[in-house]
């Protein structure tokens, strides 16, 4: 998942040759009501020779079920089983208000409790949906009681922050994706100086730093949370990031 600007065409063309050339498995690509609309970017930007998968978040307030299905009708037909979607019920970051703005639900939207609550009905109306010519793979991210249980009913792979799987959090889905923040440097003081830049709990105690043997000894170490799929996110302060493309192509085989 890149936190940086690559909305643009031609960035997302440049990104996805990067991921596709060090041997990532998929790419998320953010939901963000102020930003343009990755959907139909990707359709016009796919390359058929790659074989990563594109993982959309959505906010199931954002779009219908119905309209959800077409749309991976279509990606089917353009290039079969190279979607994903990340399902989330809908945080709302400060500089947004797409929620006010939708008169007809807000009053039924307004609480994370009751988009919740939507998303379960949003989900079955989407899997069984006639358009549907084959599920693709959901991941679903959230810590709250509802969202624990539609991943273990509707979703392949729960998503949440490292920080909480470390915690303790039990969730009954084959595939666990824990969210990290990945920095390499040639040493761990190094690594470590670039980390502590970070001041959010969550962010900070969700990263894993230091060498690249280091950072890959403690990543392997994770499955024994019952993590099975590694979610990197890059890191506003890392400067280079060519180090983590280095290490995914030596632990794919590229190098």
């Amino acid at each position: 998942m890149s936190v940086r600007d690559d909305s643009d065409l031609v960035s997302l063309k440049r990104l996805s040759n990067t991921v596709n050339d060090a041997g990532y498995k998929s790419i998320l690509l953010v939901y963000h009501s102020l930003l343009p609309d990755h959907m139909i970017k990707v359709a016009n930007i796919i390359d058929k020779t790659h074989s990563f998968k594109y993982m959309f978040a959505i906010r199931t307030y954002a779009v219908s079920p119905e309209l959800c299905a077409m749309m991976m009708h279509s990606f089917h037909e353009i290039d079969k089983d190279r979607v994903m979607l990340n399902i989330a019920a809908g945080d709302m970051k400060e500089d947004e208000d797409s929620i006010n703005n939708m008169v007809f639900i807000s009053d039924q939207m307004r609480t994370k409790d009751q988009r919740v609550l939507y998303t379960t009905e949003w989900i079955e109306k989407f899997i069984n949906h006639p358009m549907l010519v084959k599920k693709p793979g959901i991941v679903i991210s959230g810590t709250s009681e509802k969202t624990i249980e539609n991943s273990e009913k509707y979703a392949d792979i729960h998503l949440a922050m490292l920080s909480t799987y470390k915690e303790g959090f039990k969730v009954n889905t084959k595939r666990k994706m824990a969210s990290t923040i990945v920095i390499i440097r040639d040493t761990n003081e190094e690594a470590r100086a670039v980390a502590n830049q970070e001041k959010n709990y969550m962010m900070r105690n969700s990263m894993v730093y230091g060498t690249e043997d280091a950072v890959l000894e403690k990543l392997k170490k994770l499955s024994l949370l019952g993590i099975t799929d590694i979610l990197i996110s890059d890191s506003v302060w890392d400067n280079q990031l060519y180090r983590l493309h280095k290490m995914v192509k030596r632990v794919q085989g590229v190098l």
